[in-house]
């Protein structure tokens, strides 16, 4: 029953906590959604709990085409881009953990993952090898000779520019979690500091931030010594929005999300047609939808008696 779903869109930067085994979450650098049951008293609290925040609000088909959209990466600033998948992913297994989650909400997210499938590999293919990590390269490649790099982070994001540079690049990793770091290191060799090593930061001319946190390292004292100690110096920083002092954010060495959206913005004209087919075809998929998606063997109809 896609009739009974509904999607928010809040602001970039609106953290909501997942809080109900009745609501999906997502949160990115670019938006946060919420996924749930229209009128369902606890999606409903959520969504006024964050009211002053939304900005776009969808039911039924709508809803399913806005998301189907955006899994697609067809609304990411980076056009294409395949970094949302795992997002999506990693916010579903989340989702799921909980344990006996609402089997509405669970369909709907399924179906979604399986169209998105399909149209990725019918009209993305090519499109998706653009990406944060690969634009990062190419910046480093354009602004920098140096072939050490550091990576600040142990995420996703971490994973998919060690896989982009590893191969041309001696990488280092810094970050809090062990598991993590040495996961790193016997699956793609990566060198490991601790997080009590910060003090070697400076010691790398190119370094890239992926952590979302304040890091006490980063100050304006840091980069104030640091450029003077790496004549070729070069950050990306790709947390949002970004951790660095506004003074670093202005030095000319010093590239942000933004830069790196920008620096992907002339990649996007050549993926235009790809990119007007898949909205094609999530079109024809959305009408299909209208008509085939059925809700079959829940435990309770009682989760959608709420309108």
């Amino acid at each position: 029953m896609i009739d009974f779903i509904e999607v928010c869109n809040f602001k970039a930067g609106t953290k909501v906590q997942q809080q109900s085994k009745n609501v999906f979450i997502l949160n990115t650098c670019q938006r946060t959604l919420i996924v749930g049951v229209r009128c369902h008293p606890e999606f409903e609290d959520l969504k006024s709990l964050y009211e002053d925040e939304l900005l776009l609000d969808y039911n039924s088909s709508e809803a399913y085409q806005f998301l189907l959209e955006i899994i697609c990466g067809l609304k990411s600033k980076l056009a294409g881009e395949s970094e949302i998948i795992n997002q999506f992913k990693e916010a579903y297994e989340a989702y799921l953990a909980q344990g006996k989650v609402n089997t509405l909400v669970m369909k709907f997210m399924e179906k979604l993952f399986q169209d998105a499938k399909k149209i990725r590999h019918a009209h993305l293919n090519n499109v998706h090898q653009v990406s944060y990590a690969s634009l990062s390269r190419s910046i480093i490649r354009s602004k920098s000779d140096s072939k050490r790099i550091l990576i600040l982070g142990t995420g996703k994001l971490a994973e998919d520019l060690v896989k982009t540079l590893t191969k041309r690049y001696s990488v280092y990793i810094i970050g809090r979690n062990k598991e993590k770091l040495a996961y790193f290191n016997e699956t793609y060799q990566t060198k490991i500091l601790s997080w009590g090593s910060q003090d070697l930061i400076s010691e790398f001319s190119v370094i890239i931030n992926t952590i979302s946190n304040k890091i006490p390292a980063l100050s304006n004292a840091f980069f104030s010594t640091w450029h003077k100690l790496q004549e070729s110096s070069l950050m990306i920083d790709l947390s949002s929005p970004s951790i660095l002092p506004t003074e670093a954010i202005r030095h000319e060495h010093i590239y942000t999300l933004e830069d790196v959206f920008q620096a992907g913005a002339e990649e996007n004209i050549s993926k235009n047609n790809s990119i007007r087919n898949a909205l094609i075809e999530i079109e024809k998929i959305v009408e299909k939808r209208k008509y085939t998606f059925t809700h079959q063997n829940y435990n309770s109809w009682d989760e959608l008696a709420f309108c």
